[in-house]
């Protein structure tokens, strides 16, 4: 053995493996990240320990771990080899350091990791250097295909267990990126198939398009996670129970008399939305809490909750993220593609109330939707656009919107990507207002809405983008621009000729409880922006109406119609909406669109017939005794 590894040793060059492999992780401490917190990634690290023991050989032997920066792949990467090593199968294990490794010294502690890990290998090995005495000078191909592919192989011989390798963070070498694209070559070509089932091979890496583009050539040969795809409040729900336990333990450290029932729900609740989906922010969160060497003036220790104030404060995590926001955009060129556009997308995807797919945000940015799709492209990783059609892109960190909305923090160059809230909210509330004047008129004109649509009856769900804006136009329409002469034409079309009809539609969607909120955010914007009186009239109606018949609405959404039959003749809302209601009513009589309903259509019909002649007749009278 001592000849092996000293033939090994006088051969390979010299390198420092203890700063890069799993042990010198384990002796050293080098890095600033750690294995996963118990019952957090819980789905992966089974995902990734069932491929790793299943040997089965129509199983690909390559696994490609995804995500963008600050991920936590390096930390699943480190769990996966912990319980490998446990269990005596973890060949090798490679964490790259950006800037501090070249290609050839990662070949070379390949070779000397799965030398040291079994002596069938160890032999294998030096049996080829004995060989061929210049093989270190031929080239890298070689070199790996007799010292790594050829011992392995051999090595299912007395395999009766997997052999992992690990190599962490491959696009760590920027330096020759070329050369770590072969290396990445030659583990998808020579180590797959059959005479390697015995071999698994775990790849991280964030989705570079060189290295993507390297696995698109070699589908069925490997496996991919992307930590992108995993839904988000799975994420968030680890991420409570790692800042709930992480955070109760430093608050014992730094108030052993005081009560660990800390931190309370609305501040944790506040952490994870801060998050973003990010471990990292997480992690650091705990460690400015952790530090208990802070004192106050008076030379007493500062409490857990003084350390979560100040965090909250100065928010620490987003100085580092302006960095990584700023060096990315600053590269961002889409040709064919003003800037104009670029910028609407990005607002959008801040400031949109629920998430959208991406053919739903083409709807309603007006934009073609292969456009976008390689408009978001090249925004990445700054926006996430998932693989997955029916997932929507979304900001890698909700601090993304600040950071886009500070005019005086961008720098000179990137304020072309300024997101002016109120210009940005004035389109998105009037393109609201717009999808609802299409979508919810029918009949040549006739304010009516499709019923079948809009409860589902004909099998299809309501248009998202019709749903979208019938539900949150009120929301942007409270923080658009109150000078927009665009948008002021829009809402009073909207109010003069739809408003009702949008109070029916949400009474289907069972939102009724809710438009009232809409329709004072709209009231206010109309006072606001100097809207005509009439429009004004209208909605301050239609709040008091909305408060009174809320209930009914909420029974069934036609009695809209019928309650605003009973509303007194002067009222303008009233003698606005009265020849739809009548129609309305009529029409549901005869689609006789009754069930689910507490009345059907021909009582209410009967009945508004009924309100409708009372009512004129006792104006008639008022008007005789006048």
């Amino acid at each position: 053995m001592t000849r092996s590894f000293n033939l090994l040793h006088a051969l390979l060059p010299a390198f420092e493996y203890h700063l890069v492999t799993y042990n010198g992780l384990k002796l050293y401490r080098s890095v600033d990240f750690e294995a996963c917190f118990p019952g957090t990634r819980v789905a992966v690290l089974e995902e990734l320990k069932e491929w790793v023991t299943n040997l089965d050989p129509l199983v690909p032997n390559v696994f490609w771990l995804t995500g963008l920066r600050q991920e936590g792949k390096s930390s699943i990467a480190l769990t996966i080899a912990d319980w490998a090593k446990e269990r005596a199968i973890l060949g090798a294990c490679l964490f790259f350091m950006s800037g501090t490794l070249e290609v050839f010294d990662v070949f070379s502690t390949i070779v000397q990791e799965i030398a040291s890990f079994d002596a069938s290998i160890r032999r294998h090995i030096v049996e080829a250097l004995e060989r061929d005495e210049d093989l270190m000078n031929r080239d890298l191909e070689t070199q790996f295909k007799e010292l790594v592919a050829g011992p392995l192989r051999f090595a299912k011989l007395n395999a009766r267990a997997p052999i992992l390798l690990i190599i962490d963070n491959l696009v760590g070498c920027p330096s020759q990126q070329e050369e770590t694209l072969e290396l990445l070559k030659f583990l998808l070509i020579h180590l797959s198939g059959p005479d390697y089932s015995h071999v698994r091979i775990l790849i991280s890496s964030r989705p570079e398009l060189h290295v993507s583009a390297v696995f698109r050539k070699h589908k069925g040969v490997y496996r991919i996670l992307d930590l992108n795809e995993v839904p988000p409040l799975d994420v968030q729900q680890e991420i409570r129970r790692y800042l709930n336990e992480k955070l109760s333990e430093a608050h014992k450290k730094r108030n052993l008399s005081a009560s660990i029932d800390w931190p309370d729900h609305h501040d944790l609740d506040s952490l994870v939305r801060s998050s973003g989906d990010l471990f990292c922010y997480a992690e650091q969160v705990v460690r400015f809490i952790d530090i208990i060497t802070d004192f106050n003036f008076d030379g007493s220790r500062t409490s857990s909750a003084e350390r979560l104030r100040s965090w909250f404060d100065i928010r620490l995590v987003n100085h580092g993220l302006r960095a990584f926001y700023s060096s990315l955009l600053c590269d961002t060129v889409v040709y064919n593609v003003e800037c104009e556009l670029i910028v609407r997308t990005l607002a959008a995807i801040v400031l949109f109330q629920e998430p959208l797919v991406l053919e739903s945000q083409a709807d309603l940015l007006q934009i073609d939707k292969s456009t976008l799709r390689s408009l978001l492209r090249s925004l990445h990783p700054i926006i996430i656009c998932p693989v997955d059609s029916q997932a929507s892109p979304r900001p890698y960190h909700p601090s993304l919107r600040e950071f886009l909305m500070d005019r005086r923090g961008l720098h000179s160059s990137l304020r072309r990507f300024f997101v002016d809230m109120p210009k940005q909210e004035a389109y998105l509330s009037g393109r609201c207002l717009e999808i609802m004047a299409e979508g919810l008129c029918r009949n040549s004109g006739l304010d009516t809405i499709s019923m079948d649509e809009l409860r589902g009856n004909t099998g299809s769900t309501l248009n998202p983008v019709l749903r979208y804006a019938c539900v949150y136009w009120g929301i942007h329409l409270s923080k658009a621009d109150s000078k927009d002469p665009s948008l002021k034409e829009n809402v009073e079309k909207f109010v003069r000729k739809q408003l009702l009809i949008w109070m029916e539609a949400m009474g289907l969607l069972q939102l009724a409880q809710v438009f009232g909120s809409s329709l004072e955010a709209a009231h206010e914007w109309t006072v606001d922006s100097d809207c005509a009186e009439d429009v004004q009239v209208l909605l301050r109606e239609a709040v008091e109406f909305a408060e009174e018949t809320q209930d009914k609405f909420a029974e069934s959404p036609l009695h809209i119609w019928h309650s605003l039959l009973e509303l007194p003749e002067d009222s303008l809302l009233r003698r606005t909406y009265e020849a739809t209601a009548v129609e309305r009513l009529r029409m549901a009589d005869e689609s006789n669109h009754a069930s689910g309903f507490a009345r059907s259509p021909r009582s209410l019909w009967s009945k508004a017939k009924k309100a409708l002649v009372l009512n004129r007749v006792v104006a008639q009278f008022v008007d005789g005794k006048k």
